[in-house]
Order: structure tokens, then sequence, then C-alpha cells
């Protein structure tokens, strides 16, 4: 009766263990995530806890600025052509981090010499022009709509930050996935290319 309740204890609680970790779907570390995919992983941003911008007065030597430089410099050594200057930050839902790692991805840039614009195109619930503290309109929505605008009239130009201009979402509309096909998008991203 001991050995049996001895192998009874031992036994159920390994194997729930064993099946919890056979059921665990989430990624926990680097290597699980490198094994998943063929694209190269260009650093780990660690969670910030004021999820705020970096500092870019003078040379910040905070743990989240010396991540930044560090994915700029893995971005910088993969890109062979002067055609790679495009960069999407998306994720699957919101509080992710897209507003966070966009933002201090290109302020780093910027910091770097580099001519920098950051285009908010979550439409529906935009968060980048808050962080910056710049408003959100004329923006994306605007030139798509308004053919009279010009490029010129939705880029603002960072008060404080060489190098770094944004475009905001601009006034919020119903038919966000419509605008989204539009022939503008095209225009505006080519021309930004040339200038960016």
């Amino acid at each position: 009766m001991y050995l049996g309740g001895l192998l009874i204890g031992l036994f159920l609680p390994f194997s729930l263990i064993y099946t919890k970790d056979l059921l665990n779907n989430k990624i926990t570390s680097i290597e699980n995530l490198s094994n998943l995919i063929s694209a190269p992983i260009l650093g780990e941003i660690a969670k910030s806890k004021d999820g705020g911008l970096i500092t870019t007065k003078g040379y910040s030597r905070t743990p989240s600025a010396e991540l930044f430089r560090l994915l700029c410099f893995n971005l910088e050594y993969l890109k062979k052509t002067n055609k790679n200057q495009t960069l999407l930050v998306t994720s699957t839902v919101q509080g992710e981090g897209k507003t966070f790692i966009a933002s201090n991805l290109a302020i780093t840039l910027a910091s770097n010499g580099e001519r920098v614009i950051v285009l908010s195109f979550d439409l529906r619930m935009p968060q980048l022009m808050k962080t910056f503290d710049l408003p959100d309109t004329p923006g994306l929505t605007d030139f798509i709509v308004q053919k009279d605008l010009t490029i010129s009239d939705i880029i603002q130009k960072h008060p404080t930050i060489d190098n770094l201009s944004l475009i905001g979402a601009g006034t919020e509309v119903n038919q966000v996935g419509r605008l989204m096909l539009s022939e503008r998008i095209e225009l505006l991203i080519n021309q930004l290319k040339k200038r960016f």
C-alpha cells in the first residue's frame, strides 16, 4: 500500500506537468521562436514599465536605448541595398508594443543620421501621434479623401528631433478597409521613399 501510494504520488504530478507542457502553445524563449521561423531574429526588446519614448537628449545609456541601438545595428547589417528602406511594425492585438517599437526605432534611426518618417496606419485607434504630443490631423485619411492635399501638407516635422518626421492617421472615418485600397497610398509611399 505504501509503495503504491508513493508511486501514485510521484506519477500523478509528473504526468500533469508533462501534459501541461505538451499542451502549451506559447513561445517562451528566443530558442522556441528561432525553431519555428526561418527569418533572422534581429534582437530582443525588454518590456518597458512606462512604455514611453527613449530620451533623445544627449547619448542615452539606458537599457532600452542600448537595445534599440543594437536593433538598428542588426538592421543595418542585414540591409543589402538602399532599396531595403521600409519597415512595417505590426502585431495581432492591441497593446503588444507596435507604437513603442516604431517610435523608439524611429528616434534611434534619426539620431544615427538617417532621414526617417513614421506613418500611423492604425486608422481605428491611432496612438503614434499622441506619443509624440503632435496632432493626428491632417493625416493619411485626409490625404486619401481630399485629393487637393499634397504630401507636404500631411508631413509633420518633429520639433526637437532632427531627421524625424511623422504622418498621423488623420480624421476618423468609417470605411477604413476601402481607404487602404486607394491608389494614393501607393503614390504616397513611392514619393516618401525618395525623400526618407
